[in-house]
């Protein structure tokens, strides 16, 4: 198919009203500490696909609800105590992949995930069919990518340093028209399984595993070659960042960032037993 289409199920899990206004996930501006608000992007992102994984699969913990502005900054506190930045922010998707599993356990939970990352040498990156399998990968699974920014390269519509959560991508071959109306397949969630393979990774790799089990992935590994030339695939990706929906060329920002990135997201939680 030229034209193919993914989401979530149920984007509205994490809508968000405010005075008849509707909001699209958590804004780190909503942090009332000044560290945590001009740090907390990777934290208001693991709450984004907290309280999805919470209303999708009906968890009792961790105990958030976002039916209120308030109700969800208590949520994103609660997040940064376990997906913690420092003073350089969450710049890796290892180290939020570890705060995760931080919090999983915590609660008592384990969850399923997989991550990918961008390395910031061009010849070292996945190509954009690479990214968008495993971005696809994700939301068939029926939950939302946290992605990770580095650089905003030349896509206008990202800050640098910063994490997003996708909810949408849709793909393009060469040549196909995009009429606002695609005509091609819509994906919908839940027609995959685990996605991707176990294999040891780095900060240059990518993984897979449990996390609120005992770790969150191993050492070592190799990079994914491959690079991040002109592909023949377009792809657009619909985020939710500052409360704000978005979207933007993934192609351009795979392209011309100079730091890269990564993308990571956690399906399957299952309760514990102690």
């Amino acid at each position: 198919m030229p034209v193919q289409s993914y989401e979530i199920a149920h984007p509205e899990y994490l809508y968000i009203q405010k005075g008849g206004e509707t909001l699209y996930g958590c804004d780190q501006d909503w942090y009332q500490i000044e560290f945590r608000e001009r740090a907390g992007c990777g934290p208001v992102a693991a709450t984004n696909l907290l309280l999805y994984l919470k209303q999708k699969n009906g968890l009792e913990k961790p105990p958030y609800r976002n039916d209120s502005v308030d109700e969800a900054l208590t949520a994103m506190n609660d997040v940064f105590l376990f997906v913690r930045p420092k003073r350089r922010g969450l710049h890796t998707v290892r180290r939020f992949v570890k705060g995760m599993g931080l919090l999983a356990r915590n609660y008592g939970l384990s969850f399923r995930y997989q991550y990918l990352n961008v390395p910031p040498h061009e010849e070292k990156r996945p190509d954009l069919r690479t990214v968008t399998q495993f971005i696809a990968d994700g939301l068939r699974n029926d939950v939302p990518v946290a992605f990770l920014n580095l650089h905003q390269g030349d896509v206008p519509e990202l800050a640098g340093w910063h994490w997003v959560t996708i909810v949408g991508l849709q793909t393009r071959e060469d040549g196909a028209q995009d009429t606002g109306d695609s005509g091609g397949d819509v994906v919908g969630a839940g027609d995959a399984g685990d996605a991707g393979v176990e294999r040891p990774s780095d900060d240059t790799g990518d993984g897979a595993g449990d996390v609120g089990t005992g770790g969150a992935g191993t050492e070592g590994g190799a990079g994914t070659e491959g690079g991040a030339g002109r592909s023949p695939l377009a792809a657009t990706i619909r985020f939710f960042d500052q409360a704000k929906a978005l979207e933007m060329d993934l192609g351009v920002w795979l392209r011309t960032t100079q730091k890269g990135g990564g993308f990571a997201y956690f399906c399957k939680p299952t309760v514990r037993r102690e």
